[in-house]
């Protein structure tokens, strides 16, 4: 029962996270589900038998390793997940001077904006899009 309320906390701990408008916390609310679906593969694991290292003394008494063999590669593509995303919020960051969710989408706006008026501006100068000269 502890193994599901954790992780029913942390799942939605994760969600609400996500929810605000600011990228730290979407990478951290991230970070939280991963984990939450982590621990939701192992519970099934954790009823306390013998770990699967041979020699053992049942066969009955040892844990399943497929179960920990998937977690371990959950949490790895986790970690790697969890830093791509703060690779991009940080490069985000340093381009636009904010992580808030609703500044870069005026910026991503206002960059259209720019490019549309470029083009017209060559397209006036009866130049192709896009030509340096």
């Amino acid at each position: 029962m502890l193994t599901a309320l954790v992780i029913g906390v942390l799942f939605g701990t994760g969600t609400y996270a996500m929810a605000h408008r600011d990228v730290l916390r979407l990478v951290g609310g991230t970070l939280l589900i991963g984990n939450a679906a982590i621990l939701f593969l192992m519970a099934p694991a954790l009823d306390g038998r013998e770990a699967p290292i041979l020699p053992v003394r049942t066969i009955e008494l040892v844990s399943d390793p497929l179960v920990q063999a998937l977690a371990l590669t959950a949490i790895v593509i986790n970690f790697g997940t969890t830093v791509l995303l703060l690779r991009v919020a940080l490069t985000v960051g340093e381009t636009h001077d904010t992580l808030d969710m609703d500044k870069l989408a005026e910026a991503e706006v206002e960059d259209e904006a720019e490019e549309e008026a470029e083009a017209d501006r060559e397209a006036a100068e009866g130049r192709p899009a896009g030509d340096p000269a």
